[in-house]
């Protein structure tokens, strides 16, 4: 092995590295700062969801009805794949999107619905696109869009970029809100009892 030839090979290994880690992080950095400025209003003329609700317990909440959180589950006759229980047209649409936004990220695979993860960041990014800002603003543009809306994002998962205007949808969002309810009802007293005790 020529040592010469290896060291600027190394030295530019390390590079892109560094350079991808540094990304990563940048990316990691963002959406906790995105996530974590949440508003806690519904969708407008719908009942509120109630306190201490955020954009991960909405997804939390929409993968509980999908699948209780179960990563290899295959329902609606072998069509939908893992924990968000997420089509081949869904990953295809995802794939869209961060080519149309110039995102950098990598595109998905079909298999990549079994990731528990990779599926979470496709419904980000397919509720981004199409329930209107989840950050009150839209992520690529910083454009206010408006209020947060997760019973529009619960439907558009559900029924697709129009499932919001479908009635069909409104049972699925019964069940999200539901979950959200239960989940965050329980913290929301948890809390409360906490605060009563100082």
């Amino acid at each position: 092995m020529n040592l010469v030839t290896s060291k600027p090979k190394q030295a530019t290994q390390l590079i892109i590295t560094c350079i991808i880690v540094a990304l990563c992080l940048w990316a990691a950095y963002g959406i906790v700062k995105v996530f974590s400025t949440l508003p806690e209003s519904g969708l407008a003329g719908s009942q509120s969801v109630g306190p201490a609700r955020t954009f991960d317990d909405l997804l939390d909440a929409i993968e509980w009805v999908e699948s209780k959180g179960d990563a290899n589950v295959v329902g609606d006759g072998g069509k939908a794949i893992g924990s968000f229980q997420i089509h081949k047209i869904y990953v295809d649409d995802v794939n869209r999107i961060i080519c149309k936004h110039r995102m950098r990220l990598s595109t998905f695979r079909y298999a990549d619905r079994y990731d528990k993860d990779k599926s979470r960041i496709m419904v980000i990014i397919y509720l981004e696109e199409y329930a209107g800002g989840y950050t009150g603003e839209d992520f690529y543009t910083g454009v206010v869009l408006g209020d947060w809306q997760p019973e529009k994002m619960a439907r558009v998962h559900n029924g697709g970029p129009d499932g919001w205007k479908k009635d069909c949808t409104t049972p699925y969002w019964e069940k999200v809100k539901a979950r959200l309810d239960a989940k965050c009802g329980d913290q929301y007293a948890k809390e409360l009892m906490v605060k009563e005790i100082r």
